[in-house]
């Protein structure tokens, strides 16, 4: 009698089972035997893509294998970010990305493809930043109060640029909107280079960047900075005040985190946080990320799963309360 292929399936799924276990054990150590590719999901010339590219050396250094880093970008990092959800879980494709992907954008786009909780492996919080309030020189501005009572004289008139719908520039710009009741354009981009590009060329007057991308326009004349979306005034820049000294709650602090796709074994994830985590401790990434207004985390991967998770439910209230709709 011919056995029955579900009866057979039965017999054979813990074999195969215990046959994947073992072989992605094999995997895990000896891992990496080849090159491993940083999937950036926004382009080059912000924060996002300068974080990984700090740490690319060092940490291919203690792995053995060089880090290649991609990017991939388009829609708020939202493919980028699916293709890694996407990849093998054998940890030769990892993402290193910002909140937007992880946060944000969930909330904003229709039909969003993926869970970010379940369909990644979390493996370090990086770094923070805040953002800054910026404007043309050729704007009469200097602080918010003027920057609100301008776009009141002239409404419908005052674009403000973002790195793309959804991010955390568009966010706060919508909230400005929001909470002071006026009328600004949005214009949004693929990625903070380009529009910082044409923020500092004078196509459009308004924009919030990361320190990265600002403080050497800025210190060159070529934009002014009129507040921080931090918590507290920054150490060094003590004249720029907060958002929130003006307009409550109005905080921004951008996180970035690496993620590997789900499945991906405990033990390729240790590898690669433990690579990051030395780097992050380096005296000299501590001080190259600094200069950039990048503050270093680190920590577990249950530590970035943490703050993810919390990061959610607050643009969970947020986003509606700008009045974003998802698209």
């Amino acid at each position: 009698m011919v056995m029955a292929w579900s009866a057979v399936r039965k017999k054979l799924t813990p074999v195969f089972v215990a046959l994947g276990v073992s072989c992605l054990g094999a995997v895990a150590q000896d891992y990496p035997s080849r090159p491993i590719t940083v999937v950036v999901p926004f382009p080059g010339g912000g924060t996002t893509d300068l974080v990984p590219r700090i740490l690319q050396d060092g940490m291919a250094a203690t792995l053995g294998q060089s880090l290649v880093i991609e990017n991939r970008t388009g829609a708020s990092g939202t493919p980028g970010s699916l293709s890694v959800a996407r990849a093998q879980p054998d940890g030769y494709t990892i993402l290193s990305t910002v909140a937007p992907t992880h946060s944000m954008n969930m909330f904003m786009q229709k039909n969003f493809p993926y869970d970010p909780v379940t369909s990644f492996t979390p493996i370090i919080l990086l770094a923070s930043t805040p953002m800054f309030l910026t404007v043309h020189p050729s704007l009469p501005v200097k602080t918010l109060e003027e920057l609100i009572a301008h776009a009141r004289a002239n409404p419908g008139k005052l674009v403000f640029g973002s790195a793309g719908p959804g991010t955390g520039q568009h966010i706060m710009g919508e909230l400005i909107k929001k909470k002071a009741n006026v009328d600004m354009v949005h214009l949004p981009y693929r990625g903070t280079g380009p529009m910082m590009a044409d923020l500092l060329s004078g196509q459009f007057p308004v924009g919030f960047a990361t320190p990265t991308a600002v403080l050497a326009p800025a210190e060159a004349g070529r934009l002014r900075i009129i507040a921080v979306t931090d918590t507290k005034r920054l150490s060094y820049m003590p004249n720029v005040p907060t958002m929130n000294e003006t307009m409550q709650g109005m905080e921004f602090i951008s996180w970035m985190g690496m993620f590997a796709p789900p499945g991906t074994p405990r033990a390729i994830v240790d590898k690669i946080n433990a690579a990051a985590n030395k780097e992050l401790n380096s005296p000299r990434v501590i001080t190259r990320l600094r200069e950039q207004g990048v503050d270093p985390i680190g920590g577990t991967p249950e530590d970035l799963l943490a703050y993810m998770k919390k990061d959610i439910e607050r643009w969970r209230i947020d986003i509606p309360l700008a009045g974003i709709e998802p698209q």
